[in-house]
């Protein structure tokens, strides 16, 4: 579901939507949407659209968008694997520590030469 970067769904002005359902404006790529499938979207994204839901109703909360740095860590088969930055928006990938040969490795994501967040 589409949602502005205060998390309201355009059509309906009193429904907000949040977490892994939501696409909203990507704060690293300009014009484009996203969404992030990983647990703690689903806290900050609730968290813009509690405080815009608050401020709608006149409690003075200060309305915040979407602008976090992305990040996650899961495991799998004992692999832990951690993502600090948004590697959609890269364009090539240097490996700066270990090799893909071997189990553990630091993979730098750039955009146009630079790291990215």
């Amino acid at each position: 579901m589409r949602v502005d970067a205060y998390m309201r769904v355009p059509e309906c002005e009193d429904l907000f939507a949040v977490g892994d359902i939501a696409r909203y404006p990507d704060p690293w790529a300009t014009g484009s949407f996203t969404w992030i499938k990983f647990w703690k979207n689903a806290i900050d994204t609730g968290d813009v659209a509690g405080r815009a839901v608050a401020s709608s109703l006149g409690y003075g909360a200060k309305t915040s968008r979407i602008g976090y740095f992305p990040s996650m860590v899961t495991e799998v088969f004992g692999l832990r694997i951690e993502i600090a930055g948004n590697p959609k928006i890269s364009d090539s990938v240097e490996i700066v520590c270990g090799d893909l040969d071997r189990l553990g490795h630091v993979s730098v994501y750039l955009h146009a030469g630079a790291h990215r967040a």
